[in-house]
């Protein structure tokens, strides 16, 4: 009996915070295979899929002007950028729904509004139980959102190098081409970010609503720039000193935080149902139903900011780790051009 009485519980509290979701369930496996494979295969396999992903890729984009090595550097590139959001998601998440918790009244229990306006004011309940609450919602949310973010990167890493390609010329050098192609695929791609990030947050696809999510898109872009472009940069580069984590960090908190408020005026106002007037409410008042003050509004603008604090931290930190390129990407084979005297030039396409 007792270990029913866990069992349902548990099945409870699972469904209570979103684990029985079909999207979660589906991310939930790509994670295990991912980061499974990751620590279960060889080098050798691992070199072989690496093979094979940059023969489809140059074949697919018929590219001439970038070398093998460069496509593999491209692809651990990559890697990092996805296995970094990925990891640091349940912070973003979790904060997410620790600054909007979802506390009813009778009036407001049919619309789902809360009926806290800041979340400053969730000290009369209790702390903890809201705290453990928010943190499950942000894992729950992540691997949500983990298959679109695992296609988003990929598509990613498979259009970067080819758009890169087909813009070197005698006056585009390749390092500038690059940066260009980063620049189109990534902003491109903004409405797809959009709804990750609706589904991360608790959203539905028949919840979302044409005007604010192009309202909430456009900020995505705002954010893109400030955000995955110079982490991303930032995950290929080789320029791992503090100095470098430091200004990256600053300039993606500060340009992301202001974006970031109005996208989650925009995801609360869909999850609310209350559309685009609910988006200036929560901006102005801090309460989507526009029962609020000014210093409620200032309250949000200050958990969006811990928002974006939490999961820059720990997004930064891992794009300016300096880590070797593993075997699979060519690591060993470079150091040895280089070494020898090539500096890679041997890894290139003849």
């Amino acid at each position: 009996m007792a270990v029913r009485a866990i069992v349902s519980h548990t099945a409870k509290q699972a469904a209570m915070h979103g684990f029985n979701k079909p999207a979660v369930k589906v991310g939930t496996t790509i994670c295990a295979l991912w980061f499974g494979g990751s620590f279960l295969l060889d080098d050798t396999t691992k070199t072989q899929i690496a093979n094979q992903w940059t023969k489809a890729q140059t074949a697919i984009g018929n590219i001439k002007h970038i070398s093998d090595a460069d496509l593999k550097k491209g692809a651990f590139q990559g890697v990092v950028g996805v296995e970094g959001v990925v990891l640091s998601s349940p912070l973003f998440y979790g904060v997410f729904h620790l600054i909007h918790p979802e506390r009813r009244n009778k009036t407001s229990a049919k619309t789902s509004i809360p009926r806290t306006p800041s979340f400053i004011s969730i000290s009369s309940r209790n702390v903890l139980r809201h705290l453990f609450s928010s943190s499950l919602k942000g894992i729950s949310g992540s691997l949500a959102a983990a298959p679109a973010m695992f296609a988003f990167y990929g598509l990613a890493t498979l259009i970067i190098p080819i758009i890169q390609d087909k813009l070197i010329t005698d006056e585009i050098t390749p390092k500038q081409a690059k940066s260009l192609a980063e620049s189109v695929t990534i902003l491109g791609a903004a409405p797809l970010e959009f709804v990750i990030e609706f589904q991360g947050c608790g959203g539905s696809f028949n919840q979302l609503q044409p005007g604010a999510s192009l309202l909430g898109t456009a900020a995505i872009v705002g954010r893109l720039v400030a955000g995955v472009l110079i982490q991303l940069r930032a995950a290929g580069s080789e320029d791992k000193s503090k100095k470098k984590e430091l200004e990256d960090f600053l300039v993606t908190l500060v340009g992301t935080t202001l974006s970031q408020h109005l996208i989650n005026a925009t995801m609360k106002a869909q999850i609310g149902k209350a559309g685009l007037p609910g988006v200036w409410n929560y901006l102005k008042v801090g309460h989507i139903s526009g029962v609020g003050t000014t210093g409620a509004s200032l309250a949000r603008l200050g958990g969006t900011f811990f928002q974006r604090l939490t999961f820059v931290l720990a997004w930064n930190r891992y794009t300016h780790t300096d880590r070797p390129l593993p075997k699979w990407a060519g690591g060993d084979k470079i150091e040895m051009c280089k070494i020898e005297g090539c500096h890679g030039a041997c890894q290139s396409k003849k």
